[in-house]
């Protein structure tokens, strides 16, 4: 017949062994999503230069097209101030704000 080694196992020393295989790999992954975590934030950090920089080469495109512009701007605030000469009383007439039908 074959000889079957007895095997003894101390009950604490496998759970001391389960306790620390399961802390090694907890802080294993702790580290990895740390490590991932710093690597996001760099790269959000460069996203945020680089649209800065754009908008602010964007802007300066803006502002160099409206000085070599030939059309004249008009603010919106002198607009409404031609609007209010045009009609004396401020409203709309009855007529254009009942849709131009006549009422009985």
């Amino acid at each position: 017949m074959l000889a079957i080694p007895e095997l003894t196992l101390n009950l604490v020393v496998l759970a001391v062994l389960l306790l620390a295989a399961v802390s090694l790999g907890y802080f294993v992954g702790l580290a990895r999503l740390s490590k991932q975590k710093a690597a996001t934030l760099k790269l959000e950090a460069e996203m945020l230069q680089s649209h800065a920089e754009i908008l602010q080469l964007q802007k300066e495109l803006t502002e160099k097209d409206n000085r070599l512009s030939k059309t004249p701007i008009v603010s919106i605030v002198e607009g409404q101030d031609n609007l209010g000469d045009q009609n004396p009383s401020g409203r709309i007439s009855k007529k254009i704000a009942g849709g131009g039908k006549a009422k009985p």
